[in-house]
């Protein structure tokens, strides 16, 4: 039970009856098994979650084609990451499951479609497994595909299915847990791969999806802005948002690209309402699938986002990125690349990490972590994130 990291007490102790009934059931089979092979020739990983989680993932990855160059990687991963999973240079495979638990509102795969999954896996003899995201349910999964190898994190339930595990630490950054369990399976000693992962390199088509979305675009610089936190306790002040945008925008002399999903219409053209009049913006919410919104952050001279999805993808293509954080943790869910910045604004209570469930006074408003960060702080970090990315590009001819 000490491994577990569940707040609430009731489902923290359903998954711990859960764990013990897991294993009386599963003991007969490590009693029976046979050592470890050893062997990596075909290796499955698991990482169903949402777009940012799968970018976090991405040195996990490296540290596996590190470990084993060689040999065979599947990613299985769900279905609104199918591009980003494909762009993976490591990876060799991408299967496609939408576990209905993470579909929100799509279509999930079907129990025929989960079934003839786990049949194929079983028939392709994979050595080990690893799932890369700490869900009993997945865990479950992993257990069921029958490779003789499985590694997770039991911190949500399932560590009796797996054959080896790490205790996820929640002072690290996702990225730096999943490569740490990576170098367990492989039995390397923690840190001994580097943490690192190349930007993700974007195809042809989604690069000409981004000229078509800018076509109408004037030349110049671009500042991305995405206003849509994902959670109302992750959203920053629309009016603060509008008016680091137009300094950033009036000082580089660009136009401003503004972002968001299906769903986030309302918030995108609010955004553009309150910009000041006379700005240059282009509102492409939601006009963009997946590779075309990679390939217009890519484009972007900087972009400025909440803690999102967007604020991961820009990071991973390289585009210098501010990301704002309130009750979410930085150390934790920070975004990754080469110019990358976190504003934040430090009060007593924060990092509370308390997303799904925001204290009662944090509800029905911009939480104070977030108030506290003012539009100033966002375009003094943007502006020097910004002429960071130019020096470096002057320097070394990118």
């Amino acid at each position: 039970m000490s491994r577990l990291q569940i707040a609430n007490p009731i489902e923290r102790a359903l998954v711990t009856a859960a764990d013990a009934a897991l294993g009386v059931a599963t003991a007969p089979g490590r009693w029976f098994a046979r050592p470890p092979s050893g062997r990596r020739a075909r290796l499955l990983v698991f990482r169903f979650e949402r777009t940012g989680d799968l970018i976090m993932a991405r040195p996990a990855l490296a540290a596996l084609r590190a470990l084993a160059p060689d040999a065979h990687i599947e990613l299985a991963v769900g279905g609104w990451n199918r591009d980003i999973a494909e762009w993976v240079a490591q990876v060799d495979r991408v299967t496609v499951l939408d576990l209905p638990w993470l579909a929100r509102g799509r279509r999930g795969s079907t129990m025929a479609d989960v079934r003839a999954t786990l049949v194929r896996w079983r028939r392709e003899n994979f050595d080990a497994g690893i799932n890369l995201e700490g869900d009993i349910r997945s865990n479950l999964l992993l257990w069921a595909t029958r490779i003789p190898e499985r590694y997770g994190f039991a911190m949500a339930g399932g560590g009796p299915v797996l054959t080896g595990s790490v205790d996820y630490d929640p002072t690290a950054h996702v990225a730096a847990n999943c490569v740490r369990l990576v170098e367990h399976a492989f039995g390397a000693p923690a840190g001994s791969t580097p943490f690192t992962a190349p930007p993700l390199a974007l195809p042809a088509d989604a690069r000409a999806d981004a000229d078509a979305a800018l076509r109408d675009v004037a030349s110049g610089p671009l500042v991305g802005v995405h206003p849509c936190g994902g959670r109302a306790v992750k959203q920053w002040d629309l009016g603060a948002m509008a008016l680091a945008a137009g300094q950033v925008a009036t000082r580089l002399g660009a136009t401003i690209i503004v972002t968001g999903g299906p769903g986030e219409e309302p918030l995108a053209n609010e955004l553009c309402r309150r910009l000041p009049s006379g700005q240059a913006v282009a509102n492409l919410a939601p006009r963009l699938n997946l590779a075309a919104l990679a390939g217009v952050l890519a484009r972007c001279d900087v972009f400025i986002s909440p803690d999102t999805g967007p604020m991961h993808l820009a990071a991973a293509v390289g585009t210098p990125t501010v990301g704002i954080f309130g009750p979410s943790d930085p150390r934790r869910w920070g975004p990754l690349g080469p110019h990358t910045r976190v504003v934040r604004v430090s009060i007593w209570c924060s990092p509370c990490n308390r997303i799904r469930n925001p204290p009662a006074r944090c509800r029905g408003h911009v939480p104070d972590c977030l108030t506290a960060v003012t539009s100033d702080l966002v375009v003094a970090t943007a502006l020097d994130v910004a002429d960071e990315a130019r020096r470096h590009r002057r320097e070394h001819g990118a």
